[in-house]
């Protein structure tokens, strides 16, 4: 035994011991960096399929409301359409039953009974001159009036609100042709705003409305009563306004008596908007709702997932402690005896449960359970070593001795 590489033998283990320490502790932050690890890749897991189920919600939610908002334009415009056909039989039996050939003072009588029982403002008779004979007497000159030519064709004729030149007011008239001796038709005037009274109760909760549009894309019906009078036109609008051209594209499609659906902004809010034609005319009925109303309920989902992944990540969180818990229970375990070696503790031992595992765990603990063993086996050696030698030295100091005892007696 070379016992000058003693000293040196215990320095290396003392040396081996502290990196195996140092290793050791660097992993003392195993519990958490396993639960940040687990619970990021929970949270992003969710997150991402929360997002993708998410989109395609909305998606899906979007088509449905589209779906929803042509199906309310198209029963609106059914409703329009049959509140303009019930006019027209109003004005058919009137005409039907006006007696030509009675003297003017009973058909005054009979104009003026008919329109207060058909809610008309007054009702006129139509001369092939174009002058109208209303049941006051006064006569004005119609031949410029929108539904004179449809008249003179014999066709049945409801016109947009116009404003009459007698007294500015704005009106809507329902014209039929009429066979009695010197009148070709009958014509009633509704007040002007009989047109929006037709569509004034159907809406969508507090922002969605109804509203008409004629062949020219000329508002003729709508909730603000102003942009009829105003007859606001924004295929006209856009000239001036270009953020109107979301709304002018879909308008175009309306007076081409589609049915469809789109979205624009307006007035500084986004806007769905379903539109579908009203039969028998060249009008198009749009209904139209902001998009955060109408998309309320993906809000409500919005709000929904960013709870659910509040409540992932929790749960996330406590299981990943618990696992990094599991896991890092053993490693301590190990690390304790690799702080016991490090103090030249050498009593120590490695669990037996953890020299079975057969994971990583498993070889450190083998590793450091072989160090142990290693360094226990050294320092037996050390300590017979040390024993032998104590030994030999007693043996040399007894024979100085004798040596010396023998050198005094000579």
């Amino acid at each position: 035994l070379d016992y000058a590489l003693v000293p040196s033998c215990i320095w290396n283990m003392r040396t081996q011991l502290i990196i195996l320490r140092k290793k050791v502790w660097s992993m003392k932050s195993i519990k958490q960096t396993a639960a940040l690890a687990i619970a990021s890749l929970m949270l992003v897991v969710t997150l991402v399929l929360s997002l993708v189920t998410f989109s395609k919600a909305q998606t899906a939610l979007t088509g449905t409301l589209h779906e929803l908002l042509i199906s309310k334009a198209e029963d609106t415009a059914d409703l329009v359409a049959t509140q303009l056909d019930s006019w027209r039989r109003i004005a058919d039996g009137i005409a039907r039953n006006f007696d030509g050939e009675a003297s003017r003072t009973s058909q005054q009588t009979y104009l003026q009974r008919e329109t207060r029982e058909n809610d008309l403002l007054y009702i006129g008779m139509l001369r092939n001159d174009g002058a109208l004979i209303l049941p006051n007497g006064q006569t004005i000159d119609a031949s410029k009036h929108p539904y004179y030519d449809g008249l003179i064709a014999g066709q049945t004729i409801i016109t947009t609100p116009f404003k009459l030149a007698t007294d500015d007011n704005m009106v809507v008239t329902v014209a039929v042709p009429i066979t009695a001796s010197n009148y070709i038709g009958l014509v009633g005037f509704l007040p002007g705003q009989a047109l929006c009274a037709a569509i004034a109760d159907v809406g969508f909760g507090k922002t969605g409305y109804a509203y008409i549009l004629d062949g020219e894309a000329t508002t003729i019906a709508h909730p603000n009563y102003d942009l009829v009078l105003q007859r606001d036109n924004d295929l006209e609008n856009v000239k001036t306004d270009v953020s109107l051209q979301e709304l002018v594209t879909i308008q175009k499609e309306m007076i081409q008596a589609k049915t469809g659906a789109g979205r624009y902004d307006y007035n500084g809010k986004n806007r769905m908007l379903g539109y579908a034609p009203i039969a028998g005319t060249n009008w198009s009925l749009a209904f139209a709702a902001e998009t955060s109303e109408v998309l309320n309920r993906v809000a409500s989902m919005r709000q929904f997932v960013m709870v659910f992944l509040f409540v992932v990540l929790a749960v996330a969180i406590i299981s990943a402690t618990l696992l990094g818990g599991a896991l890092a229970k053993p490693i301590i375990q190990v690390t304790k005896v690799a702080q016991s070696l490090a103090a030249y503790d050498l009593t120590v031992s490695i669990p037996s449960n953890l020299l079975k595992r057969k994971d990583e765990v498993g070889q450190l603990a083998q590793a450091v359970g072989t160090t142990v063993a290693m360094l226990q086996q050294s320092l037996g050696s050390i300590s017979n070593s040390s024993q032998r030698l104590a030994a030999a030295s007693a043996q040399l100091s007894a024979n100085a001795q004798t040596v010396a005892a023998s050198v005094q007696e000579s």
